[in-house]
């Protein structure tokens, strides 16, 4: 895939240093480079990350044949190496706590789900008695609406039941009045003997006794003949007669006002008692839709609470992740590490024979796979391009 061009170099003076060592293939240059930017990452975060990060390509350069790296160069390794252990083994420790933070979340999730259930649960046992306590004001109000119905009609028969004793009342007080008048020792005045006719005529008594009364009356009672004292005799046995009828009458009504009275009464304490219900009621469905209400608002509240919740734990499961993917990237590190150690990218003898024999005078064409590839990071990127 690759088609490099040639590169001119200038040939290198016998007297300086041999060249930094190649890469063999562009594969195993950018695995290098891909290892190098792997542990760079992970030393970021170490105490002396800097410094690592900056020494290190230099520590892993591959060496060339017959030698071996320097003290320093052990050293720094050695440094990276406990550098990526502690990072390897503070990503354990952060992946645990994040499981158990996760567990923790699921948990609180769980707990706020069953919270929110039982909150739903007493919002519908709220729901239900409001309906159950609006049924039974409706039932109240019914009731109160009949009660006024039956007082009503109660009230208005006792009415006709008093007025009717009231009339029999008046009826008893003018037949005593039309007695009154036999007692005196005096004539009648004609008025007086016209009313006691008028009675006579009212309770069908004899055409002749109704006749001969106002004459017989309008006479003393020592001027009056033997049939005069007959008619006024005749006349007071039926004002008798009619007063004790008119008695009877009346002790008969006194019992029915009596009863119609009470019973009116009774329709006001009725009505009364229901009207009481009837508020009772609506109290008891105010309370209610109160609570209701309430219990509605608490259902809210941890609804929002398990979508807090839910959110908590979608966190906590992507940290998770992260914090469980880290290790394995810490330990792919640690092994390109170890590659970079052991001479993955190796160096190619012949090519370094090569470099270090006298080139002759002028340019030479070199296959820029070969050429030669700074370690450092920022430079090594642009390496063969």
């Amino acid at each position: 895939r690759f088609r490099p061009k040639p590169v001119e170099l200038t040939p290198a003076p016998s007297h300086l240093s041999p060249p930094p060592p190649v890469f063999r293939t562009a594969c195993q240059l950018l695995s290098a480079m891909a290892g190098l930017a792997c542990i760079r990452q992970i030393l970021d975060g170490s105490a002396e990350g800097t410094m690592l990060r900056e020494a290190l390509p230099h520590a892993v350069a591959p060496c060339p044949a017959g030698e071996t790296r320097h003290d320093f160069q052990v050293k720094i390794i050695d440094c990276v190496r406990r550098a990526l252990a502690d990072a390897h083994a503070a990503a354990e420790v952060q992946a645990a706590a994040s499981r158990e933070a996760s567990e923790a979340a699921r948990a609180q999730e769980a707990e706020a789900k069953v919270v929110a259930e039982r909150a739903q649960e007493v919002a519908s046992a709220a729901g239900a008695e409001v309906k159950a306590k609006a049924e039974a004001l409706a039932i109240a109000e019914t009731k109160v609406r009949e009660e006024q119905t039956w007082k009503k009609s109660i009230e208005l028969e006792a009415q006709r039941v008093l007025e009717a004793h009231t009339e029999r009342e008046t009826r008893k007080a003018e037949i005593e009045a039309l007695v009154a008048f036999f007692d005196g020792a005096a004539a009648l005045s004609v008025e007086a003997a016209e009313s006691i006719a008028t009675f006579l005529t009212a309770k069908r008594a004899e055409k002749t006794l109704v006749a001969a009364v106002p004459a017989a009356l309008a006479l003393v009672p020592d001027a009056r003949s033997q049939f005069d004292n007959l008619v006024v005799d005749s006349a007071k046995t039926a004002l008798h007669d009619a007063l004790v009828e008119a008695q009877a009458a009346l002790d008969a009504g006194a019992e029915a006002a009596k009863y119609a009275e009470a019973e009116s009464l009774g329709a006001w304490a009725v009505l009364d008692c229901a009207r009481d219900r009837a508020t009772a009621a609506d109290a008891t469905l105010s309370a209610a839709k109160a609570a209701l209400v309430d219990a509605q608002s608490v259902q809210e509240a941890l609804v929002a609470a398990v979508a807090a919740a839910t959110e908590r734990l979608q966190v906590a499961l992507v940290q998770q992740t992260l914090a469980e993917d880290k290790p394995s990237g810490i330990t792919k590190a640690q092994q390109a590490l170890e590659r970079l150690v052991q001479g993955e990218a190796v160096v190619d003898q012949a090519s370094a024979a090569q470099t270090v024999s006298t080139p002759p005078a002028g340019k030479a064409n070199v296959d820029p796979l070969f050429a030669p590839v700074p370690m450092d990071l920022d430079t090594a990127a642009t390496a063969g391009a």
